[in-house]
């Protein structure tokens, strides 16, 4: 058995493609980083799969680190344990006061089906929703179901809300990191996937709602230009009024006041702000920027960069995608009928606020849901986005 896995060991330093191996009864993988093991799962109609959860993609986002582009992670040595779903840190979605997760979240999961050949398998990376501010890697997912099919699957997480889409509109906090988390994490199939059995030729983002929007942004980014071949949008396009920060300094500025980071500075207040612990973060941007429960859905969302060396989003989507500065990949997009009453699944909630003032709900609820509020009114922020001088 020793000299078993040292031959295949060799095979794989050798640069020669190794899919998935059993030691010890559980899945193993060699990638470039290093080792990774998993577990043997049973697809819903019968079928054997292995599960790789919790695999590092970039160094965590903690310290110095956060607010900052996300780093790759090194090589380690030994063996992975990828048994373990990480959660970055978001308010619970059940309308409580709850704050979970942690910041030490950047990892993705890798489900691969047990075949006969060794032919490589195509790849699906999905991005999970939620709007920016809540959500995880295995969301969605349903690895169960689809390891029916002859694909492999990734997930990934990516940072959220504060963490993930803070912008100081200058050099300090470019932002969109938590959209360059996503670059990173599609940069890692490109290079460790093959390991897995994957094809890194034939990769198809899929994403929902946010998931949605993140798949169509990277389109429009030189952050991702070759990581992918094709994506399906489900609920979100880059074009959705909700999308774009608008002020994304004051909106920095509120949270910073909220956690008593109160500097003129932008480096000063973003030094500030990496000393206070993540959930508070999260705590304070549920309440000093979503006043009514999880209204509005988006206060940290993508924004258009205006500094930064290499800006994730360098205009606004609609003036890319009217000028062709887009990559000419196949792509489909989707909703479905009621889209905007996903809301309505939380009846305790939907009971105690909003029914027994409809009109309130209409005048001071929806326009925060999409924002409105801050962004101007639908007609002049649409008009103020694409106008274009020609």
């Amino acid at each position: 058995m020793k000299m078993l896995k040292g031959y295949i060991t060799v095979l794989c330093f050798l640069g020669i493609k190794c899919a998935v191996t059993t030691v010890s009864d559980h899945p193993q993988v060699e990638t470039k980083l290093g080792k990774v093991e998993g577990t043997w799962r049973t697809s819903f109609d019968g079928r054997k799969y292995a599960a790789f959860e919790g695999v590092p993609y970039a160094k965590p986002p903690t310290g110095d680190r956060r607010f900052k582009e996300p780093q790759p992670i090194e090589s380690w040595k030994g063996v992975w344990n990828a048994t373990r779903i990480y959660v970055c840190p978001q308010s619970t979605t059940d309308f409580s006061d709850n704050v979970q997760g942690e910041e030490d979240c950047l990892y993705m999961n890798v489900y691969v089906p047990k075949i006969g050949s060794k032919q490589l398998l195509d790849v699906v990376a999905h991005i999970h929703g939620g709007f920016f501010m809540t959500g995880y890697s295995q969301k969605g997912i349903g690895d169960k179901y689809i390891m029916g099919k002859d694909i492999v699957v990734v997930s990934f997480n990516y940072r959220l809300g504060a963490l993930g889409f803070l912008s100081t509109e200058d050099d300090v906090v470019p932002g969109n990191n938590g959209l360059k988390d996503q670059a990173l994490a599609l940069k890692w199939i490109q290079e460790n996937i093959e390991a897995f059995g994957g094809n890194r030729q034939s990769v198809t983002l899929t994403g929902c709602s946010a998931g949605g929007v993140s798949v169509h942004m990277h389109y429009l980014s030189p952050y991702s230009k070759g990581l992918f071949h094709r994506g399906i949008s489900h609920s979100g396009t880059a074009i959705a009024s909700k999308v774009i920060q608008h002020s994304p300094l004051e909106t920095a500025r509120t949270l910073a006041q909220n956690v008593g980071c109160n500097f003129t500075s932008t480096k000063m207040m973003v030094d500030c702000l990496r000393t206070r612990p993540a959930s508070l973060l999260v705590d304070k941007t549920k309440q000093c920027l979503q006043p009514f429960k999880h209204f509005p859905c988006c206060p940290f969302a993508p924004v258009i960069e205006k500094s930064g060396k290499k800006p994730f989003l360098a205009d606004h989507p609609y003036k890319l995608l009217k000028k062709g500065k887009v990559q000419d990949l196949p792509w489909i997009t989707s909703v479905v009928a009621d889209d905007g009453l996903v809301f309505s699944i939380c009846k305790p909630v939907t009971y105690k606020y909003f029914l027994p003032n409809t009109r309130k709900w209409y005048i001071f609820v929806v326009p925060r849901r999409a924002d409105f509020t801050n962004r101007g009114s639908m007609r002049s922020h649409l008009y103020k986005e694409v106008s274009i001088k020609d």
